[in-house]
């Protein structure tokens, strides 16, 4: 498997977080300070790696995906999604609503 580097992971996660921004989250929230928390673990986990001529990791204990599972009650959210370190698959994160309005 081919991991990512830091600035493949930079680029992997930008998206996500435009849409954060166009969506006004910002990380005075808890559940999205989270997030960003993962985001940054997720960052910053490529530096203590030394890759070698095939590209692969040679370090695997540090370096694995992020799972992402967030309750946000404040927004009503629970946010969800993988941080990919295999450059072959994708990072994702998506917001689920916790709780329907019809359901209250």
């Amino acid at each position: 498997m081919i991991k990512r580097t830091k600035e493949q992971r930079q680029n992997e996660i930008k998206p996500i977080l435009k849409k954060l921004n166009e969506l006004h989250l910002k990380p005075t929230i808890d559940g999205i300070k989270q997030l960003y928390q993962h985001i940054k673990t997720y960052i910053d986990n490529s530096d203590n790696n030394i890759n070698n001529n095939s590209g692969e990791c040679n370090n695997i204990n540090d370096d694995v995906n992020i799972d992402i599972h967030i309750p946000c009650p404040e927004l009503n959210i629970l946010i969800k999604g993988v941080l990919e370190v295999n450059i072959n698959k994708k990072s994702w994160v998506k917001l689920e609503c916790l709780v329907r309005p019809e359901e209250e």
